[in-house]
C-alpha cells in the first residue's frame, strides 16, 4: 500500500478518484473546480488522491499541478488489496461520466465506494448513475461542466461533517442491495417469472433441469 507519508502526512482521510479516467469520464470539471475547492475549505482539508489509469490522467495532472500541487497526489493504479485500503480511508469518492457515456455506462467503482462507506460526489449527466445516487440519497450530483456547482458541492461537504456522515451511512445501507449474492437471487427470481409466463420448460434442454 502507499505509505501514508507519500500521500498526506497531516491526515488519514482522503477525497479519492480511483479506477479508469478514460474517454467515458469527465476530467475537465474536476480540473476547473478543485483549485477553487482548496481556496474554499483551506489547503489541508482537501487531500485528493487520484489513483487512476487512462488517457485523461496526464491531462488532469498537468491542469492541477500548477495550482494545488500540495493538495493532490497522483499514484499508480493499485492492486485490489491496496485499492480497498485506499477506499477505506476515503470519506468522499469522486466519480465522473462524460455526457455520451451517461446513456450506456455506470462505473462499477460506485458500488465499491458505497460498500467502503464513502459519500459520493458525482459529475454526470442524466443517467442511471445519477438516478442511483439520488434514489439512495448517498451523494451529491452535478452536471458535467458545472464547475461552480462542483466547487460548491464538494466544498460544503468537506466542511459539513454531519451531512458527510449522513451520506456515508446511506451509502453503506444501499450497498447491501448490490451485493452479488443479492443480485444473483433477483436474477433467478426474474428468470423464473419469465420462464413461467413464456411456457419455457427447462426439461427440454438436457442437463439444464431446474
Amino acid at each position: 500500500r502507499p505509505p501514508r507519508s507519500t500521500l498526506f502526512p497531516y491526515t488519514t482521510l482522503f477525497r479519492s478518484y480511483v479506477g479508469n479516467l478514460g474517454h467515458m469520464h469527465d476530467w475537465e470539471t474536476l480540473a476547473q473546480a478543485l483549485p477553487g475547492v482548496a481556496i474554499r475549505v483551506g489547503s489541508q482539508r482537501l487531500a485528493v488522491v487520484i489513483s487512476a489509469t487512462g488517457p485523461h490522467v496526464p491531462k488532469l495532472r498537468d491542469a492541477l499541478t500548477p495550482f494545488i500541487p500540495e493538495q493532490v497526489r497522483f499514484i499508480d493504479s493499485l492492486p485490489d488489496k491496496d485499492w480497498a485500503w485506499l477506499l477505506r480511508r476515503t470519506d468522499i469518492a469522486l466519480v465522473t461520466l462524460a455526457r455520451p457515456a451517461g446513456l450506456t455506462s455506470i462505473p462499477s467503482k460506485v458500488f465499491s465506494a458505497m460498500a467502503a462507506g464513502c459519500a459520493l460526489v458525482v459529475v454526470a449527466p442524466e443517467s442511471d448513475l445519477r438516478d442511483l445516487v439520488e434514489r439512495h440519497e448517498c451523494g451529491i450530483t452535478v452536471e458535467p461542466g458545472d464547475n461552480a456547482g462542483l466547487e460548491l458541492a464538494l466544498g460544503n461537504l468537506i466542511l459539513n461533517e454531519d451531512e458527510r456522515f449522513a451520506l456515508i451511512g446511506a451509502a453503506r445501507r444501499a450497498a447491501s442491495q448490490y451485493d452479488t449474492s443479492v443480485l444473483s437471487k433477483r436474477w433467478m427470481e426474474f428468470l423464473s417469472v419469465v420462464s413461467a409466463t413464456s411456457g419455457f420448460e427447462a426439461s427440454r434442454f438436457p442437463g439444464r433441469e431446474g
